[in-house]
């Protein structure tokens, strides 16, 4: 059975050599690249060196990366220098999936924010609006830069939906942008924070193209093994198998923080034990494959 787990799952900057062989003696076949998610981070040859000879050493797969927006490189920034560099940073990432033969797509955030409701007068609500349209804009912007070069590179990006999304801008990229280059990376996690937006995701699953699978109580961004939390995976089963990513690989994004595995007393991710790493990775597994195979009998 193929399946991934993030790379981050204890620390996303520093060492990834141990964390990528773990994931691999776990028993995952895939991992998606997670580490240095939300920084300015700029990859180059002697890493990609380094992280393909650990893939031939573990026979572990790339399938995605998790592009960064960053904080000075941001691809939605309304500041346009700083909007630009964000191409470059997003365009770092796809050359990595290419270097490294990855198989999926560039999962990118884009603003954590909405439209918000016309009926709801006042000065305040129509300066969110502006910002809004400002910053989808911008989005649109990076995005015609980039389409020649996701078509060069023969890969896709898919949008996340965040914890204040409720798809206006989401809807808005996917109107506008053609399914052979973009499309949704669903975090079921996100969809399930102080409310249930899995009926947005079924309206648009057939442009499903990526996965982040994770459980929480929907208080928080929990991360936590699935089945561990209060997410329907049944219906999510259900979506997933009617959707375009059907035949695709079930992509989980767990954190070891939020678990038993945790030691309080170290509280430095790079610094949990190897025993704990391993251990919460072996727990874990058995949950992804039991997921998975809702999803195969869902078919």
């Amino acid at each position: 059975m193929k399946l991934c787990c993030n790379s981050d799952f204890c620390g996303g900057t520093g060492d990834f050599a141990s964390r990528i062989r773990e994931i691999a003696e776990a028993g995952f076949t895939h991992y998606f690249w997670c580490h240095q998610w939300n920084t300015d981070f700029l990859y180059t040859a002697p890493e990609y060196a380094e992280i393909r000879r650990i893939q031939q050493e573990t026979g572990i797969k790339l399938l995605d990366i998790h592009g960064s927006s960053g904080s000075e490189k941001c691809w939605f920034s309304t500041t346009e220098y700083i909007r630009l560099a964000g191409v470059e940073l997003v365009k770092n990432r796809i050359e990595m999936l290419s270097e490294l033969e990855g198989t999926g797509v560039i999962v990118m955030h884009a603003p954590n924010t909405k439209f918000p409701h016309s009926s709801v007068p006042g000065e305040d609500n129509e300066a969110q609006h502006r910002q809004a349209k400002l910053e989808q804009e911008a989005v649109f912007r990076s995005l015609d830069s980039l389409m020649p070069f996701l078509e060069k590179h023969h890969t896709k990006i898919a949008i996340e939906n965040l914890i204040r999304d409720d798809w206006g801008l989401m809807n808005g990229y996917l109107d506008r942008y053609p399914s052979d280059r973009l499309g949704i990376c669903y975090d079921c996690g996100h969809a399930n924070i102080h409310t249930n937006n899995m009926a947005e995701m079924e309206k648009r699953k057939s442009r499903l193209i990526a996965t982040h699978l994770h459980d929480n109580d929907g208080n928080g961004d929990q991360h936590k093994p699935v089945f561990s939390g209060s997410i329907d995976f049944e219906s999510l089963a259900k979506l997933i198998a009617s959707s375009s990513y059907k035949e695709s690989i079930p992509s989980f994004e767990l954190s070891m923080r939020n678990t038993p595995f945790w030691d309080d007393s170290q509280p430095n991710a790079l610094l949990q034990s190897a025993e704990n790493r391993k251990a919460f990775l072996k727990s874990s597994y058995e949950g992804c494959r039991k997921f998975a195979a809702m999803i195969e009998t869902a078919r």
